[in-house]
């Protein structure tokens, strides 16, 4: 019967032979390291002490700075679309180009409804994600999926003697 040497069996001898060199070399080390020092003291050590000391890095004040927070997302409201096809803009305006559309009752994340263009609603394209993508829809073309009640003049009973 014969052996048949395959290609790997020289890898498997390299790595066995750096490993026996390397931990020779170790135990060479530390026989070294031991005749140098000594053996280690016996018996209760003279006084404990810290081992390691903290690190301090030094912080830079800077009057006046402020420092970053985190600021938490808007909340979106649920708004659903309420005509065939809606566009949605890049700017609260006709005349600005269009981002893409929504269809028929598809559900919208409005973020707010802007004040200076009443309008107009600023919508999430991305309620996902980590940052808003704003964009802009026109208000005749969605509404509220829960709307807030609008709140009615009750008359207050009159007094009895």
């Amino acid at each position: 019967m014969y052996y048949r040497h395959s290609s790997s069996d020289w890898l498997f001898t390299l790595v066995v032979v750096a490993l026996l060199v390397f931990g020779g070399y170790f135990v060479w080390r530390g026989v070294l390291s031991f005749l140098q020092q000594g053996p280690a003291p016996q018996g209760p050590p003279a006084a404990l002490g810290p081992t390691r000391t903290p690190i301090v890095f030094p912080t830079i004040a800077v009057p006046g700075a402020v420092l970053p927070t985190w600021t938490p997302r808007p909340t979106c409201e649920p708004f659903v679309v309420i005509v065939h096809s809606a566009i949605v803009r890049a700017c609260p305006s006709l005349d600005c180009p269009m981002v893409t559309s929504f269809t028929r009752d598809a559900e919208v994340c409005v973020l707010r409804h802007l004040e200076d263009e009443p309008e107009w609603y600023e919508v999430d394209l991305d309620p996902r994600g980590r940052e808003p993508s704003p964009a802009y829809m026109h208000r005749s073309v969605i509404r509220a999926v829960n709307p807030t009640p609008t709140p009615t003049i009750t008359p207050s009973p009159l007094p009895t003697v």
